[in-house]
């Protein structure tokens, strides 16, 4: 019966270069970061200006309306109204919209920290590697050896599964 291929999970102890290498990718993440939270500050900043704008457009024309205008005034006045409200839900949608792309884009970043600081703190890398599951009956043992380097991975007992013996 031939043995079973799978892959295991192994602890990998970083080098200097590797640890340089996730350094460099946390720091790029950091300042992605803030990139990001800069980009939104200033979008934000020039939104609630523009809003501001459109505010003030609806104040002078509803201050005109209070007065007694001839109708074709108050008529091109209410236009002016209903075109600064349409202008500032576009603005507020287009800031929903641009806020969750920058969110997505900062959770991407963030979990690039996080990565790059378990490693780090840890100081090993979990990599998936080719394994063969190597069964011993007679120790009722199971030994997941490694295809490219031979290396014993772990041992475990076998289960009532292991031993059971499949139809071909």
């Amino acid at each position: 019966m031939a043995n079973e291929k799978t892959q295991v999970q192994i602890d990998v102890v970083l080098v200097d270069d590797e640890k340089i290498k996730l350094s460099n990718e946390l720091v790029s993440a950091w300042n992605a970061i803030d990139d990001a939270l800069d980009d939104i500050k200033g979008y934000l900043k020039d939104r609630k200006e523009e809003i501001e704008r459109q505010e003030n457009t609806i104040s002078t024309a509803r201050s005109e309306l209070s007065k007694d205008i001839p109708d074709r005034a108050k008529l091109t006045l209410t236009q002016q109204v209903l075109l600064a409200l349409n202008t500032i839900s576009q603005i507020e949608s287009d800031i929903h919209s641009y806020q969750t792309e920058k969110k997505a884009e900062i959770a991407k970043f963030e979990a690039i920290v996080n990565i790059c600081k378990t490693k780090l703190n840890r100081g090993k890398d979990i990599r998936w590697v080719d394994a063969e599951i190597v069964k011993d009956f007679k120790a009722r043992t199971k030994t997941f050896v490694r295809t490219d380097t031979g290396e014993i991975v772990k041992t475990l007992p076998l289960n009532d599964e292991d031993t059971q013996i499949g139809m071909e």
